[in-house]
This record gives C-alpha cells, sequence and structure tokens, in this order.
C-alpha cells in the first residue's frame, strides 16, 4: 500500500504547488490592476480552474493523513467496535461513491474531448483541460479509499 500513499502524498504535493500558482496569479493581476489600472483577465478565469485541481488533488492526502474535519459527537458514544464497524462502513459507502463520481467524470471529460468543446472564457481553451483535475483527483481519492479500506479490514485495532 506504500505506493498509494506515496501518489497520494503526490497528488498533495501537486496541490500546494497549484496553491502556489494560484496565489501568485492573483497577487499578479492585483498589482497590475493596482499600478496599471488594466486587467490581465487571466486571474478570474485560472484561479477557477485552479481551484478545482486544488480541491480535487488534495483530497487523497486529507484522507491519508487522517486530517479532514471530523464530528464526534455521536461516534464517540460508541464502543471502540462500534466505531471500528461505522469507519468500515463509511469507507465503503465513500469508495463507491467516488467510483460513481469517478465514471460520471471520466464520462464528461470524454465527451468535452470528442466534442471538441471550448471554454466561453477569453481565452477559449478546451473544456477537457479544466475538467481534467477531476477524475484525476478522484482516481488518487479512490485509490487512497481502496487502501484505507484494505488496512481497516487487516488491521481492525487500528
Amino acid at each position: 500500500m506504500s505506493l498509494i500513499d506515496r501518489l497520494s502524498l503526490g497528488a498533495g504535493r501537486a496541490t500546494v504547488v497549484v496553491l502556489i500558482i494560484m496565489m501568485l496569479l492573483i497577487t499578479v493581476e492585483v498589482f497590475i490592476r493596482k499600478s496599471f489600472g488594466v486587467s490581465t483577465r487571466v486571474a478570474q478565469e485560472f484561479s477557477g480552474y485552479l481551484l478545482v485541481a486544488i480541491a480535487f488533488w488534495g483530497a487523497a492526502e486529507v484522507l491519508r493523513t487522517d486530517s479532514h474535519i471530523k464530528i464526534t459527537l455521536l461516534t464517540e458514544r460508541l464502543s471502540q467496535k462500534g466505531q471500528s464497524r461505522l469507519n468500515k462502513a463509511n469507507h465503503i459507502t465513500a469508495l463507491a461513491l467516488v467510483l460513481l463520481l469517478l465514471w460520471a467524470s471520466t464520462s464528461l471529460v470524454v465527451t468535452s474531448y470528442r466534442t471538441g468543446m471550448i471554454t466561453m472564457g477569453i481565452y477559449q481553451i478546451p473544456v477537457v483541460i479544466p475538467q481534467l483535475p477531476i477524475p484525476i483527483g478522484l482516481s488518487f481519492l479512490a485509490l487512497q479509499l481502496a487502501a484505507n479500506i484494505f488496512k481497516l479490514f487487516r488491521y481492525p485495532e487500528r
């Protein structure tokens, strides 16, 4: 499972790089607007695309490190065995949902590619480019969920 963990870590690091690019893009845009009174018209369009990558690429690393927000008001009242069963059920349900979303997003990307759709923004790039981070991120998340499920059943005390 270490390969999947490394893939999730890599996706998390790519998310950091994308976040830095987005920050620089917005900073440059603000500087140019304030200094010269013009807009590059890049920041608004491409920041939206980059935000999609950030959201989907970071999910697997958040799951791997178990650093997502949890509300334990009810679950902490369960026995250890009950918590373990609920955790397994949650992971299995999440994997089923992620696989469904992966299938739908992949179908969307393939359709966009086949039809040659382009964005309506000023730069009119192929729609497949901003859509592609979604199935890529969901793939990483599905792999990490599968790895976690394996670990939950292999090492039940965790």
